[in-house]
């Protein structure tokens, strides 16, 4: 009722705009990516659920380390003692990548919440009658926070879920077992990928948003720091780097990241052209973008 009004006689009367009602809808997407470490350690002594992704993986890492930390196998000669897993480079590559991927997690759930704190301020202060200049911005950051979720839920939950089978992977045949935790953790995760939006169907949602703000970076509008690296259209796209430890620059890997992502959208927003072009329809140019 706080958007749309229903009197008592019946008469029903919607928002400004539709979009006004989708801040409901997002919490849920922002819980499953937003890591919360202490809350969720004592969670896991009684049993309370836990549902993002950041600490469902990290349950899952702690396991296999673990084991892989205990875990021999096999030795470099008879007399030496069997080497532990760990030890191991190619049992590194596999696990130690999905920690740093796990921390990424943790960390983008605090820029998720963030967002849709500063969502939620701005419409538990705006008032229909009364700030009615204020509605553009508020709508321009429900967008923002909306797709900004939808995508991160996907990828935070499919990355999950991959992280969990991994780890039981490394743990052999042990990984089966219950005692190991991992197969019950599996099957109860899988259910994120499907709940709060059907995984696929929210990064649709998320590349249709590119693409628009990607259209409307060429008409001149200037957009804000999730979206900056549409900003600048004609970025230099040769690497400053000339050795390995320039990539220890956080400003050269986020220039890295901004001319890839925007090469990415760029892409995709030129073929939805050419398909609209050729007669598809808007969902259908939607999914001929989706094979990049």
């Amino acid at each position: 009722m706080r958007y749309t009004k229903v009197s008592r006689s019946g008469v029903v009367t919607s928002p400004p705009l539709s979009q006004l009602s989708y801040g409901a809808l997002i919490q849920g997407r922002v819980q499953m990516i937003e890591g919360k470490l202490q809350y969720h350690i004592r969670g896991l002594l009684t049993n309370s659920p836990c549902i993002d992704s950041a600490n469902i993986a990290s349950k899952a890492l702690t396991i296999a380390i673990r084991y892989a930390l205990v875990r021999r196998q096999f030795s470099a000669a008879p007399s030496a003692p069997e080497t532990k897993l760990m030890d191991y480079v190619i049992h590194q590559h596999r696990l130690l990548p999905l920690l740093a991927q796990t921390f990424a997690f943790y960390f983008t759930g605090k820029e998720v919440r963030k967002l849709y704190t500063n969502l939620m301020n701005k419409l538990n202060t705006y008032k229909p009658d009364e700030n009615k200049a204020d509605l553009a911005a508020i709508v321009e950051v429900l967008k923002e926070t909306h797709s900004t979720s939808a995508g991160l839920k996907a990828f935070t939950t499919w990355g999950c879920l991959h992280t969990i089978e991994q780890c039981r992977q490394t743990l052999g045949g042990h990984g089966y077992s219950k005692y190991s935790g991992l197969s019950v953790m599996y099957n109860d995760f899988a259910v994120q990928c499907t709940w709060e939006g059907d995984n696929t169907i929210l990064m649709l949602q998320l590349g249709r948003y590119l693409i628009s703000s990607y259209r409307e970076a060429l008409e001149g509008k200037t957009h804000p720091a999730g979206l900056a690296y549409m900003n600048n259209r004609n970025p230099v796209y040769a690497c400053k780097a000339m050795n390995r430890e320039d990539f220890a620059d956080p400003d050269l890997i986020q220039q890295a990241y901004d001319i890839v992502s925007l090469a990415t959208v760029k892409d995709a927003a030129t073929e939805h052209k050419t398909a609209l072009k050729n007669g598809k329809r808007e969902d259908q140019a939607m999914e001929v973008c989706c094979k990049l």
